[in-house]
C-alpha cells in the first residue's frame, strides 16, 4: 500500500479482552466503531491509500482504499499476524504458497481469493500477499496487525 500517514489516537478503547483477542475479532470490533475509520478514508486516483486510525500495546489498525483498477504491491508481514475485514467493495487477494508433495515440492504457486464487503481474512505470523480492486466500486478495508 503505497501512501501511509499516522492519524493521532482516537478516543476508541476497547476492553483488555477485546485487545487480547484474535485480529480477526478485534478487526470486527473496529470496524463497528465506524466513526473510528471512516474520516479517514481517502481515495487517491494515482494509488490506493492507507493510514493507521487506531493502536494499543498489542495491535494496531490501518485502513484502506482502492478504487477500480487499483492494486497494493505485493508485501510481506512477518511475524505480525492479523486479519483484513473488507467494510466496502470487493477486493481480489493474491497470497502465494508452497507445494509440499507431488510431483515439484517446493514449487511455489499463486492463489487467488475473491474477499467481499463483511468477509474477514485471517492469516499466520508469515504472509505475503497482494491486494487488487477487480472490480466495478471502490473498495475499503480495515486491517488489524500484531506489532512487532
Amino acid at each position: 500500500m503505497s501512501s501511509t500517514s499516522f492519524v493521532p489516537t482516537t478516543p476508541f478503547v476497547p476492553t483488555p479482552a477485546v485487545t487480547a483477542a484474535h485480529p480477526g475479532t478485534l478487526v470486527r470490533v473496529l470496524a463497528s466503531s465506524r466513526e473510528l475509520w471512516a474520516p479517514h478514508v481517502r481515495f487517491d486516483p494515482t494509488a490506493p491509500f492507507t493510514t493507521r486510525v487506531w493502536s494499543d500495546d498489542e495491535h494496531e489498525a490501518l485502513v484502506g482504499a482502492w478504487l477500480p483498477g487499483q492494486a497494493s504491491p505485493v508485501h510481506t508481514h512477518l511475524n505480525r499476524p492479523g486479519a483484513l475485514l473488507v467494510l466496502q467493495g470487493a477486493l481480489e487477494e493474491t497470497t502465494w504458497v508452497t507445494a509440499s508433495d507431488g510431483t515439484e515440492p517446493g514449487r511455489q504457486h499463486a492463489v487467488r481469493r475473491h474477499l467481499v464487503a463483511d468477509e474477514v481474512r485471517s492469516y499466520g505470523a508469515v504472509h505475503v500477499h497482494g491486494l487488487r480492486n477487480a472490480g466495478p466500486d471502490p473498495a475499503v478495508a480495515l486491517h488489524v496487525l500484531a506489532r512487532r
